[in-house]
């Protein structure tokens, strides 16, 4: 079962690494995803987050630095969307459910105890699409059981990291924000034109399926081709404009 974990901040990193490796030992069909360790290097990222958003159920770890934090409100819409509301459910750390405001308030949440946390486990066991891979209830009690006290552990540390005052976030210089959004721009820029180049390549490569023979032209050239179609100059090349069509 893909299991969707939302996090941001480093406290919040780290409940979502210990509940990515935590999860699978209780209910061995759950499969989560992290976006710091699921996605490859070099791939583009939000096509990746976008694709993962579409998951059967969908965590988000809540701590005191991230309550408004914008990412992680972007990927609770978008777990919204897609998922039941019963299938989304913010993991609070450091945080009671009297602080979560806003959209984030109408999930139902999850307290770092033992019974919450039990009940998490179990709504993600009866979620299962294959139920099939649902353990009986005795299964999984019995592994939650046995898994429990690891995860205990994390949670006493972590909370405790969680409610320790934030170190105080040095002020960005001006330069250094300007250079930030030049590069954001600049690689944007890039992003465009890949994909007018990918859709350049695709139109040449219909309108060389089109001619009596292709191997006469440079797929590259078909913005020109696209051109002498428009501009009713086919006939010297003996292409009637139906081939444009």
């Amino acid at each position: 079962m893909k299991t969707f974990i939302s996090w941001s901040g480093s406290v919040s990193h780290r409940v979502a690494l210990t509940l990515k490796e935590w999860l699978p030992n209780v209910i061995q069909a759950v499969n989560p995803f992290v976006s710091s360790e699921d996605i490859a290097k070099g791939a583009r990222w939000f096509p990746e987050i976008g694709a993962q958003l579409e998951k059967n159920f969908g965590i988000l770890c809540l701590t005191p630095e991230n309550l408004a934090a914008p990412w992680l409100l972007f990927e609770a819409g978008a777990l919204s969307k897609a998922l039941d509301q019963a299938k989304v459910s913010p993991f609070l750390i450091g945080v009671s459910k009297a602080d979560v405001k806003g959209p984030l308030a109408q999930f139902q949440m999850t307290e770092p105890t033992r019974e919450d946390v039990k009940k998490l486990v179990s709504t993600i066991n009866n979620s299962q699409p294959d139920k099939d891979q649902s353990l009986p209830a005795a299964k999984l009690d019995a592994a939650f059981d046995k898994w429990w006290p690891d995860l205990e552990g994390h949670i006493s540390t972590l909370t405790k990291e969680a409610a320790a005052p934030a170190a105080a976030v040095p002020v960005r210089a001006d330069r250094d924000i300007l250079e930030e959004i030049l590069n954001t721009t600049r690689g944007l820029s890039q992003e465009l034109q890949t994909l007018k180049q990918d859709q350049r390549r695709t139109m040449a490569e219909v309108i060389a399926s089109k001619l009596p023979n292709p191997s006469l032209f440079d797929l590259m050239s078909g913005t020109s081709i696209v051109e002498l179609a428009a501009r009713g100059l086919s006939k010297p090349f003996g292409l009637p404009p139906s081939r444009f069509k």
